[in-house]
């Protein structure tokens, strides 16, 4: 009979060990995943705040490119058509500087640019002086 009970002793341990050891893995488990969620959260809220930046950086990055192009269009235009010896570069910087002081200004390069885009030097130097004055000379 005390053989018997020390094997049921035994045993005992035995199964208690074994819920011991799925307890563990159960609480390991839970860990991972709360580690998980948190994880999946801050990657989440990391590719929000970078979509924000990237949209407000390329939204400002536009309008800089859209006043190079119009006043490089314009001065470049202004030199084939009315003066060979005309400072395109010099045009352009105060053009392009101009524009991003005043977005009144930034509005007539852009009307004076699609005015002369796609159109003769005469019809550009005629039929665009009114889009065009102040932007060139």
């Amino acid at each position: 009979m005390l053989a018997s009970a020390g094997v049921a002793a035994v045993e005992g341990h035995g199964a208690a060990a074994r819920v011991l050891t799925q307890l563990d893995a159960a609480r390991r488990l839970a860990r991972r995943v709360n580690s998980s969620a948190r994880m999946m959260f801050k990657l989440g809220l990391a590719s929000l705040c970078s979509m924000t930046l990237v949209f407000a950086v390329t939204s400002a990055g536009c309008d800089s490119v859209d006043r190079i192009y119009d006043c490089s269009s314009i001065c470049n235009a202004y030199k084939d058509c009315v003066d060979d010896d005309y400072d395109v570069a010099a045009c352009t910087s105060e053009c392009r500087d101009n524009a991003a002081e005043s977005e009144s200004y930034e509005d007539r390069a852009d009307d004076c640019q699609e005015c002369i885009d796609d159109r003769s030097c005469a019809g550009a130097v005629f039929g665009c002086a009114a889009e065009c004055v102040g932007i060139v000379p």
